[in-house]
């Protein structure tokens, strides 16, 4: 779930990150696959070519009844710079 972790000129911001397994349409989980789903530290994405695994991060808000977010796979950017970035959105 998303957490609030900032407000700008009286909008909330809201931070949500988790690590996804990107994984072909005909993967088999594996015993280590399924733990890490049940425990929350995993989440699944089935239909690419190969496995690879990825932070996936996002800031939201919403502002004037328009729901706005920026996404980022693989974590190139830090928390503060997505919030930073929507600071500067917020107030465009």
């Amino acid at each position: 779930p998303s957490v609030k972790i900032g407000e700008e000129n009286g909008v909330d911001i809201y931070y949500y990150s988790y690590r996804n397994k990107f994984v072909p349409a005909d993967y088999k989980l594996t015993e280590e696959d399924k733990r890490a789903e049940q425990a929350g530290e995993l989440i699944f994405s089935y239909g690419s070519s190969g496995v690879e695994v990825m932070t996936v991060s996002s800031v939201s808000w919403q502002k004037d009844g328009v729901h706005c977010s920026l996404m980022q796979l693989g974590g190139a950017l830090s928390q503060e710079e997505l919030v930073q970035m929507a600071r500067e959105a917020i107030n465009a």
